[in-house]
């Protein structure tokens, strides 16, 4: 143990270029080893990504074969159905052989179809009616009992004219052929037997059998139509439901192993059936090969770690050339001889070089960024004196004394007309809102608490001016539960409409009062009154935004706007529009915050 502790120390005193070289000789093959594995881990996942894709995109490619396959089949029988010619060498009756015969010869005309399509369709087959059987035996086929109980013929039977699609397995060769059946109705919509399209059978084969891995092409879900590795139907319908699982993944256990599964859906035209195109692609197999490919590039990675040494050796030796020259530029600068430390770094303007730029200018700046750091103290002492002097004007200027002396006039004149029901609703309103400025402080409060203020204050106007002037307060009462404001930011304007915009006005006076959310939340204030000039407005909104100076003829809003900004930032405050004679629209804008409870106003 003292031994190791010996070697640490000594490793600890050795020079930053000696260290480079340690380091590198220890680091070296650990990183080897590291980047080894993380090549193997990147190729296998990169190989199962190509693999997966390229089975995709042979599927997809399959698809399309299969789809223009199908939809040739149906289009072919299309035209046996609505050609004149084919249709009358199916449906017509014969008295005589003779007549059997003559017919026999058009019924060329499916020959001819199977000819232009020969590379598609290996058979087409009419199960017919005994009363509507003709000679030809090659296309034409008597519907026995045996072939009624086909569960086939059942079902295309209950299609009634569309197509269905299945399977025909040929008993001599084994092999599956795609098949499409309709139902044959006479000219009275009468059954009288079925056309059966058989698609050639390689089209399916060639694809599925020339697979390496798992292909399989499944009908509806439930039926195994071909395969290249042995599955049973209940493994079918298991395989099915996993696919079609939402959960699906793109991976999926096979006989006991893991495969990455790929599958598309082939819906023939004017059909509810459909095919499935699996494909089942084992892991391991696709691990081995990024092994394989993994230990071939280890090689490189050798011929790699030689090329690294060599680098090292010149890049240690240049850097410790370069560090030294950085240190006797540091004991210029800290000497306060800029011109010889300029000549102990060097020409060469590298990343030394740039270290001993900044450091330079780190020495220069260190008294300039500790000013800084005093100014801004300051600033922000001012800034907190400020808000408190701001606040503190709010206090006392937020309920207007001309409106509590009139407020009290009111209440004198209506205690000798009435029988004090409007005295005790003055009261009670007076009463909220005195409460309310004594609430009032920084804390933000519910948007309801600040309208019931408003609606206090209009109602009590209300008293005083009668019809002569209006006042409506509209708002989201439940979105106002929600949201929180500044106590006290609209009473002020809305006390402005009523002492400069309505004061002369004789009647039809309004004033409305309304909060939106439209992603920040908006107050305005509107109100028809006389208006401002131009020259007015603009004296207006200049003591609005004078955060130095608080005029006293518009120290209310100029409160308001003043702790707006101060809290929640500069594109945050009011707005004031207006139009000589026309009204006055003013704007509050705060951000929504939202609230988790409810306050008590």
């Amino acid at each position: 143990m003292s031994k190791l502790t010996f070697k640490i120390r000594g490793a600890s005193s050795l020079k930053l270029g000696q260290r480079m070289i340690l380091v590198f000789a220890l680091g070296c093959f650990l990183p080897l080893i590291l980047v080894y594995i993380y090549m193997y881990r990147t190729s296998s996942r990169a190989l199962v990504d190509q693999q997966i894709e390229s089975g995709r995109e042979s599927l997809k490619v399959q698809q399309e074969l299969l789809t223009n396959k199908l939809n040739l089949v149906t289009e072919l029988s299309e035209r046996i159905y609505f050609d004149e010619t084919s249709t009358q060498v199916v449906l017509n009756t014969y008295a005589t052989d003779t007549e059997i015969f003559v017919d026999n010869r058009s019924s060329k005309v499916f020959d001819d179809y199977i000819y232009e399509y020969y590379r598609d369709i290996s058979r087409i087959s009419f199960y017919m009616n005994p009363d509507l059987i003709k000679g030809d035996e090659n296309h034409f086929k008597k519907v026995t009992d045996t072939i009624r109980e086909k569960d086939w013929y059942k079902k295309t039977m209950q299609y009634i004219g569309r197509p269905r699609w299945s399977y025909y397995s040929n008993i001599q060769t084994g092999r599956r052929s795609l098949r499409l059946s309709r139902t044959l109705l006479d000219s009275k919509g009468r059954e009288v037997g079925a056309i059966s399209i058989e698609l050639d059978p390689a089209i399916t084969e060639e694809f599925i059998n020339s697979r390496n891995d798992h292909a399989l092409l499944i009908l509806n879900g439930s039926e195994n139509v071909l395969a290249n590795v042995s599955i049973n139907e209940q493994e079918v319908k298991e395989l099915c439901t996993s696919l079609n699982d939402e959960s699906f993944d793109g991976w999926c256990t096979f006989h006991g192993e893991q495969c990455a599964s790929a599958e598309v859906t082939i819906s023939p035209r004017y059909s509810p059936d459909y095919y499935m195109l699996i494909l089942m692609q084992p892991y391991g197999g696709i691990t081995r090969s990024a092994g394989r490919t993994a230990v071939r590039s280890l090689l490189p990675l050798m011929l790699a770690a030689l090329l690294m040494a060599g680098s090292v050796l010149v890049l240690n030796r240049w850097f410790t050339h370069r560090i030294t020259a950085l240190g006797k530029a540091m004991r210029h600068v800290v000497e306060r001889s800029a011109a010889a430390a300029d000549g102990a770094i060097g020409e060469a303007h590298d990343e030394i070089w740039e270290l001993y730029n900044d450091l330079n200018k780190m020495v220069v700046n260190m008294q300039q960024l500790s000013d800084t750091a005093a100014n801004e103290r300051i600033e922000r002492e001012q800034l907190h004196s400020r808000n408190k002097d701001i606040e503190f004007k709010m206090l006392t200027t937020q309920i207007n004394p001309h409106f509590l002396y009139n407020t009290l006039e009111t209440m004198r004149m209506l205690a000798m007309i009435n029988h004090q029901k409007d005295i005790e609703d003055i009261s009670v309103m007076l009463t909220r809102l005195l409460r309310g400025s004594l609430e009032a402080g920084q804390e933000l409060k519910t948007l309801a608490w600040e309208m019931d203020k408003v609606e206090c204050y209009t109602k009590i106007q209300s008293y005083r001016f009668g019809d002569r002037i209006k006042a409506t307060v509209e708002y989201d009462k439940e979105l106002a539960e929600k949201c929180k404001v500044m106590p006290f930011v609209v009473q002020p304007f809305v006390e402005n409409a009523y002492v400069h915009a309505m004061e002369d006005k004789e009647e039809g006076g309004l004033i409305t009062v309304r909060a939106e959310v439209k992603g920040d939340l908006f107050l305005t204030v509107t109100d028809n009154g006389g208006g401002m000039s131009r020259e007015k407005l603009e004296e207006v909104t200049r003591y609005l935004n004078d955060f130095e100076n608080l005029d006293r003829n518009h120290i209310g809003i100029c409160n308001v706007n003043q702790r707006i900004k101060l809290r929640f930032g500069n594109e945050y405050g009011v707005t004031i529009s207006s139009v000589e004679n026309e009204g006055t629209r003013v704007e509050i804008r705060m951000p929504f915050v939202k609230c988790y409870g409810t306050e008590n106003a």
